[in-house]
């Protein structure tokens, strides 16, 4: 989510005089400060949801500036501050990338967010909740997310079996269990496949049960645990399908990046997995936190993969190409501020 800060900041910045406000210390300020860029980064110090000094820098920035413009805020953990921060009539957008599950229609939540004019969801899933779970949205937008993988990477083929992919941090809420469980029923019906478990896990514990669960001999030559890795288009070079049943995301950019590079998924039934069938992804969909179901649809996956993938591979490839292009992801954020700014 930080990271997406300075991923908006170069879109945009051509369009717009853009300051890029980080908080000291940061990765995002390590990665922003990492090279030149053409706007200003600037560093502010501060502890927690409300610090003073957060406060006192943004109304600094403002009356520098004279006239302040709209401000863009990728996240909610530090809106207390920037709420306190703003001027009178300043514009506030909020982008949503997560899904909240606690109302903020309260009393205190209402005062805070009266400031915020609108609202930006990366997706439908995200829109509805943010009108369910925020105070009276004046305004909530769509603008779905880009990727900067490079269009022009061509999947590494193979005349092996089909190469499943379970891709992220490695924990229970992304149902890698569940994976494991389903593939398992997968083996005793004979299909064959390659699994690569590969991400970050805080949890050795937890790490160590999954590999007990692939410790049988069927198992054996079938799978891999890789560590996490920053070279995520070589990842997906080297896979077919991405098994991705988590028990909920707001917008993933596993998912994203995942169909872009022409990989068929497979997920749970919950929060914004349905839409990206809606937009016409070839992918399959199985009943919610239900193995059973999950470990047919693979079946389902394996047979269509093993019967058309090209067709597959590159009907998602440029479909995703056309729906998450920065071009259109600048062209809508560039529309939205224009018609704001008026």
């Amino acid at each position: 989510m930080e990271l997406d800060s300075l991923k908006l900041a170069n879109l945009l910045h051509e369009e717009f005089a853009v300051r890029l406000i980080v908080r000291k210390g940061t990765k995002l300020h390590e990665r922003a400060i990492s090279q030149t860029r053409p706007y200003p980064v600037i560093d502010i110090g501060f502890r927690g949801s409300f610090d003073p000094r957060c406060v006192w820098a943004l109304k600094k920035i403002w009356n520098d500036e004279g006239k302040a413009g709209p401000v863009i805020f990728l996240g909610a953990s530090e809106l207390k501050s920037i709420y306190f921060g703003l001027q009178e009539n300043q514009i506030c957008v909020v982008r949503h990338g997560t899904t909240k599950h606690h109302s903020k229609k309260d009393f205190f939540h209402r005062w805070l967010y009266q400031k915020v004019t609108h609202h930006v969801a990366l997706g439908e899933h995200l829109k509805q909740n943010v009108l369910q779970i925020f105070p009276g949205p004046k305004k909530c937008h769509v603008i779905r997310p880009s990727t900067l993988l490079n269009k022009d990477l061509k999947n590494l083929e193979t005349s092996g079996p089909p190469r499943i992919l379970i891709f992220g941090r490695v924990m229970k809420e992304k149902g890698v269990e569940d994976g494991i469980l389903a593939l398992s029923k997968i083996l005793k019906l004979g299909l064959d496949f390659k699994l690569t478990i590969q991400g970050p896990c805080d949890d050795e514990a937890y790490l160590a049960i999954l590999k007990n669960m692939t410790k049988e001999n069927e198992w054996e030559e079938k799978i891999q645990f890789l560590p996490g890795t920053t070279d995520v288009a070589s990842v997906y070079q080297n896979h077919d399908l991405l098994l991705f049943p988590s028990y909920g995301e707001g917008f993933p950019n596993t998912l994203v990046e995942a169909l872009w590079s022409g990989l068929m998924p497979i997920v749970y039934e919950n929060t914004c997995f349905p839409e990206f069938q809606a937009l016409g992804f070839e992918m399959e969909m199985s009943k919610d936190r239900d193995v059973n179901d999950l470990s047919i649809k693979l079946k389902d996956a394996l047979q269509k993969w093993n019967e058309k993938k090209k067709e597959i591979s590159s009907h998602n490839k440029n479909l995703a190409q056309l729906l998450f292009s920065p071009d259109r992801e600048k062209q809508e954020w560039v529309k939205l501020l224009q018609n704001i700014k008026g």
